[in-house]
């Protein structure tokens, strides 16, 4: 679990600085609307992203 954090975070960094700010904060977006996105009420909402840790 730590490794894929940090390949994540070098990951958004090495984007960041070859393609800009958009990129890793559309990524980030993305991110945060799987892992909340069964909070969020209405049409927008999911189920959730299921986690086997």
């Amino acid at each position: 679990m730590l490794l894929t954090g940090v390949l994540l975070v070098a990951i958004l960094e090495l984007s960041r600085r070859a393609i800009g700010a958009i990129f890793p904060l559309l990524v980030l977006a993305g991110l945060a609307y799987a892992w909340f996105g069964a909070a969020i009420p209405g049409p927008l909402g999911h189920r959730g992203l299921i986690s086997t840790t």
